[in-house]
């Protein structure tokens, strides 16, 4: 089997795309230009438009026996899209990038359920810090393809940088979830359960990680094993569980901890954003009953969210097993090359983790910082994240800084012509062990 740059295959990352050229729609299974409305709850009074599914927990939590990546006979973009405001998902995006982008670390970290990571571990790249870098700068390279690229305008005749993203990374998910289910069925196991056995934890995951957990207050019904860790019988790999569980990391958190996140926007932004990842959630094969961004309404949805927080996020911190916790260790590793020249260290980005979302006390993490993430550390609480929330041009400052450390280590890994192409985009730069 080849290894070439591709996308990761654990981030299960798609998008959708629309244009007013006929063909392009055409590939798309859009048959017309007129632009959809989004879905209802009501519809006896609105029977023109989609009803929205909006899933349950329970739903969420039986899901590891279906099959995400299911054929879309209608195309990949669903009936329910509303393209004003998808549009203005991705400016909310663009405007916040830097918090956008540190959600996103924090929602991968702390996203170490067994159906996910061991899927991830088993597509490869991912023993060392040095390798993981190539798979995460491709895959930061096509989300940030996604939230910047129009919609409306393909960079070339017939064919869009979003298009290209999406189809390739369609038929990488099929490819890996045959690959995967295809090693269950003849080993067994689908990675190696001492493949990290010679790996020594290099982050505050090593124990202090742990023991502040185990200090804080959280109450024993989110310390328990979680529905994502349970053996039960009938699992599929890549599953609609943690297709869903995946989709929460990226879009969850800017809506539950927007102020955390230095993010000051209105309720009609962070609903925009929301609403990009529920296009984004059906696109990669998310089922509208498993969708977690498809809740009627911010409220209820910051209610839906809150409850997979509870339910998944917090209580797989006290259950993941040595491997998930070695591939943890490696992924914010690997983060910290690739963000440079930004400030934002492993244990830096754990800490504030703990502080900021799990929102528990850290001493012992805090006692382990260096003065200078200690430093980092106080300058982004009380003077950083304040000026990032209310002075856009700070915050333009830093989104630039952080273009350029993406682009430096980007052309570093992909090489300059490779990747420096259209706005500082990659739009061939994938990471795929099977295709």
């Amino acid at each position: 089997m080849r290894v070439k740059s591709s996308i990761s295959n654990f981030f299960l990352l798609v998008v959708f795309i629309t244009t007013c050229n006929a063909d392009l729609l055409d590939l798309i299974g859009i048959g017309g230009t007129d632009q959809p409305p989004y879905c209802t709850v009501t519809p006896s009074t609105t029977p023109s438009q989609a009803t929205c599914a909006s899933g349950t927990l329970d739903d969420l939590k039986n899901a590891r026996g279906t099959h995400s990546n299911d054929v879309r006979p209608d195309g990949l973009v669903p009936s329910w899209i509303n393209i004003p405001l998808a549009k203005k998902g991705q400016q909310f995006a663009k405007d916040y990038l830097l918090s956008i982008l540190l959600s996103h670390v924090y929602g991968l970290l702390s996203s170490g359920y067994p159906d996910a990571a061991y899927l991830l571990m088993f597509s490869g790249g991912s023993a060392t810090p040095e390798d993981a870098q190539k798979r995460y700068m491709a895959t930061i390279t096509q989300v940030f393809v996604w939230y910047q690229d129009t919609l409306f305008g393909p960079p070339t005749a017939n064919v869009s940088d979003i298009l290209v993203s999406l189809a390739k990374v369609r038929s990488l998910h099929i490819a890996v979830a045959a690959a995967a289910a295809n090693r269950m069925a003849t080993n067994g196991n689908l990675v190696d359960p001492n493949i990290y056995e010679n790996y020594n934890l290099t982050t505050v995951l090593s124990g202090p990680y742990y023991q502040d957990l185990n200090a804080s207050d959280i109450p024993q019904t989110m310390r328990d094993p979680p529905p994502s860790n349970l053996n039960v019988s009938g699992v599929v790999p890549f599953n609609q569980q943690v297709a869903a569980l995946t989709q929460f990391a990226f879009a969850g958190y800017p809506v539950l901890f927007s102020e955390q996140l230095g993010i000051n926007a209105t309720d009609d932004e962070i609903w925009a954003f929301n609403h990009l990842w529920a296009v984004l959630g059906y696109a990669l094969g998310i089922d509208d009953k498993y969708n977690c961004a498809l809740q009627p309404n911010l409220q209820q949805q910051r209610q839906y969210y809150r409850e997979i927080f509870e339910t998944f996020n917090v209580p797989i911190q006290f259950n993941m097993d040595f491997n998930t916790k070695a591939l943890g260790d490696i992924t914010a590793a690997a983060f910290q090359a690739l963000v440079s020249p930004l400030p934002l260290t492993p244990n830096f980005i754990l800490y504030r983790f703990l502080v900021d979302i799990v929102q528990i006390p850290a001493p012992i993490v805090w006692g382990t910082l260096t003065n200078e993430e200690k430093n980092v550390s106080n300058a982004f609480e009380f003077s950083m994240r304040p000026m990032f929330m209310t002075n856009p041009v700070y915050r333009l400052t830093e989104n630039s800084l952080l273009w350029t450390g993406m682009v430096t280590a980007g052309s570093n890994l992909f090489g300059v012509q490779n990747y420096t192409t259209r706005y500082y985009r990659a739009r061939t730069v994938f990471f795929a062990k099977y295709d």
